[in-house]
């Protein structure tokens, strides 16, 4: 699998639950090029005769990003967010249902996030943008969207 400027994978992996609702799981851990910052990358499908749901993390030190994608037999979210246990959270969610209902949220301070983010990327001798051009997606788009960098 091929690796990005930081030493994560450029995609995250795939898996598939054997149904039941019982997880099915792909981890790879490593840690970065140049600051030496411990990473994550997790990918966990869950699936039964109503649901699918599909999780991806991928850590950072203390930053942790995350993209949820939920399908249910009435109601659908995707979501994408950005944490860090001093700088909070920054969200976005989509959701639709089957009777026609959508809706989308944004949530969160960008500002101690966009911080958190120029530090990270400094360690790393890159530039923010760099940063977010580095990580798997959708996070670096995320990123960008957001107005974190």
């Amino acid at each position: 699998m091929a690796s990005s400027g930081l030493g994560l994978p450029k995609k995250l992996g795939r898996t598939r639950s054997p149904g039941n609702y019982k997880e099915g799981v792909w981890e790879k851990k490593g840690r970065t090029r140049v600051g030496r910052q411990p990473w994550e990358c997790t990918t966990v499908h869950c699936k039964d005769s109503e649901d699918e749901n599909t999780c991806w993390t991928v850590k950072i030190g203390d930053l942790s990003f995350h993209h949820t994608q939920d399908y249910g037999r009435d109601y659908a979210t995707d979501e994408v967010s950005i944490t860090h246990p001093e700088a909070g959270t920054v969200s976005s969610s989509d959701a639709s249902g089957r009777d026609g209902h959508s809706s989308h949220e944004t949530q969160g301070d960008v500002g101690p996030l966009r911080e958190v983010i120029a530090n990270v990327s400094a360690r790393e001798g890159m530039t923010p943008q760099q940063f977010a051009d580095n990580l798997p997606a959708p996070f670096g788009q995320f990123i960008s969207q957001r107005g974190l960098i």
